[in-house]
């Protein structure tokens, strides 16, 4: 059996034994054959089931549910699509509010989802904030990122800004120089997510098989090493892996992220910190860091992710000393009280980044994967 467990604080923490489900070991004809078992694949085969229960849906997935992004990330429920300005620019100002909002009302649509499943995965909806942390110059751009939001009709309902003293009554980091507080991004459990949602949608009636890489796909079929599924539809649904499914490859390449928690912390040390509510919090650099204290009163915290030559997959995310000591020096820069702290858990993941994003207007939003 894989050492699944270990892929990261998420994983580890669950109270479910980790046992594969099924191979894939007879062919298959269904109406739907999603390609992985994470949250782009649950989240489809379960609302075609919500608005067509008779469809015949099968989820091929090559390790388990949760291996991937998944099951790795930071932990941020977002309101939000990245490229959502250049995708929404040729609208009317009506129908972009529209859209806003409809992208805004994400964690909301979650919300209702975790209540009508009796699914708990420590949804919070505490917001975001993006703070200038670190250099004053964070002040300028995060000012300049404020306007061109609401340039877009978007209004401080949505993205407003907070003096150094207003941000210190959510969030208190050594050198303040102001930041955004956005209302529409919640933070969860990833792995108590991603498996609840697989119990979910299979009480529907959707196959799952596990330990199944597909190895070939096209429109109308695909095969594994066992079997091969007709289908009226695929959904190759692979995140970062699409460089193994050709030729996914050409659209999207795989960028790493990577994640440190810390030993939960006192109330004391809490009380100096902020985060009250459940908020996630970045320090505005082009490079990006993401945070969020996590319901056991952890430090999560991902910084400054990396990029394989050639777009190659990571496959080895046991961190490196300096990996990990990059992440403690950077979350130590905004609260110098954890500088010393223990790291109990490290890991990384691999995301899928679409080829032709522009590597200088990547922006803390881009972690909406959450990784």
């Amino acid at each position: 059996m894989p050492a699944w467990r270990t892929i990261s604080l998420w994983m580890d923490q669950l109270d479910e034994p980790l046992i594969a489900r099924p191979e894939l070991e007879r062919d298959l004809d269904v109406d739907v054959a999603i390609i992985g078992a994470g949250y782009t694949g649950l989240w489809t085969a379960y609302y075609l089931k919500k608005h067509a229960p008779g469809l015949d849906i099968a989820i091929i997935e090559a390790q388990t549910a949760g291996f991937g992004a998944s099951g790795r990330n930071g932990g941020w429920l977002m309101g939000n699509l990245l490229g959502e300005e250049r995708l929404l620019a040729g609208l009317s100002p009506e129908q972009r509010r529209a859209s806003f909002d409809l992208l805004h009302s994400i964690p909301d649509e979650v919300e209702v989802v975790l209540e009508r499943e009796g699914i708990d995965c420590d949804y919070r909806k505490g917001g975001v904030l993006y703070c200038a942390a670190r250099y004053p110059e964070q002040e300028a751009t995060l000012r300049d990122y404020l306007g061109k939001l609401h340039a877009q009709g978007l209004t401080d309902d949505d993205y407003r800004w907070l003096s150094p003293e207003q941000l210190a009554q959510q969030i208190r980091v050594a050198k303040p120089y102001g930041g955004i507080y956005a209302p529409h991004v919640a933070t969860i459990h990833p792995a108590k997510l991603v498996r609840s949602l697989a119990r979910t949608v299979q009480g529907m009636g959707v196959k799952i098989y596990e330990n199944s890489p597909v190895t070939h796909w096209q429109s109308g079929s695909l095969r594994t090493a066992k079997a091969n599924v007709r289908s009226r539809w695929i959904v190759p649904a692979v995140e970062g892996y699409s460089v193994t499914l050709p030729p996914l490859g050409r659209y999207q390449l795989p960028v790493q992220s990577l994640i440190v928690a810390t030993e939960p912390l006192s109330a004391a040390t809490w009380d100096e910190i902020g985060l009250s509510r459940g908020q996630a919090f970045s320090e505005f650099s082009r490079q990006v860091t993401y945070g969020q204290r996590s319901a056991d009163n952890r430090l999560i915290f991902g910084a400054r992710g990396g990029y394989q030559f050639a777009g190659k997959l990571r496959h080895n995310f046991d961190l490196t000393r300096d990996e990990v000591e990059l992440r403690r020096y950077l979350f130590g820069e905004l609260f110098p009280q954890l500088k010393n702290v223990q790291i109990t858990h490290a890991w990384g993941g691999n995301l899928g980044m679409s080829r032709h994003f522009k590597p200088h207007m990547l922006c803390d939003r881009a972690n909406g994967i959450a990784l």
